[in-house]
């Protein structure tokens, strides 16, 4: 009998059991721990086992041959890498990774000259915010306005603004420029180019 449904079988266990294989055409309820035993052991799961799940001994994979892998939970989805990396392949090779170091936490580009884009969507349209360009050590363009709420420091040779319709600096009170080169408080010439010639 089998108080299931129509067709189906109910086989009870009480004790432990030894099978080398297992096929299940339908349903299967456990009510305490599946063990596979052997490294080399796969389940398989659809009419084609298109989703397998597998450990050689040293490492765990879950592999589906067609379609989309989903994680549907009620709750949080936890990574947890003992070995500090979490790596993102497409067709085998790594292009990038998420890492922690000395209680830092790094986003790796590992493409080479690969850049990084921050992307989003204004008004409906994808828009690319920020992107990191890694054939330029980094150098950082963004897609409209910065805003700084404190001091934005240059640390190359020279602050260039290249906007071929001008430049404002605008101060809503003051504005003071010093200029010293040498860190000695001495004075500094402050120039402005002009169609005439220098002011």
């Amino acid at each position: 009998t089998d108080g299931i449904g129509a067709g189906s079988n109910v086989v009870e266990l009480t004790q432990d059991i030894a099978i080398a294989d297992l096929f299940v055409d339908d349903d299967l309820t456990v009510g305490d721990d599946i063990i596979m035993d052997s490294d080399g052991g796969i389940l398989k799961i659809g009419a084609d086992a298109d989703l397998q799940v597998t450990h050689s001994g040293t490492a765990g994979t879950i592999t589906n041959a067609t379609g989309d892998l989903t994680l549907d939970v009620a709750g949080d989805i936890i990574l947890d890498a003992g070995g500090d990396d979490i790596t993102f392949k497409t067709g085998g090779t790594e292009f990038g990774s998420i890492f922690h170091t000395s209680n830092n936490l790094y986003l790796n580009s590992a493409i080479s000259d690969g850049d990084i884009i921050l992307r989003g969507s204004d008004g409906g349209s994808a828009i690319n915010a920020l992107t990191l360009d890694m054939s330029e050590a980094g150098a950082a363009t963004f897609a409209g306005a910065a805003t700084f709420n404190d001091l934005v420091n240059i640390g190359g040779d020279s602050l260039n603004f290249t906007k071929a319709d001008g430049v404002g600096i605008y101060a809503k009170e003051s504005l003071i420029a010093v200029i010293d080169s040498d860190n000695n408080d001495s004075g500094r010439v402050f120039q402005v180019q002009t169609g005439a010639g220098q002011i």
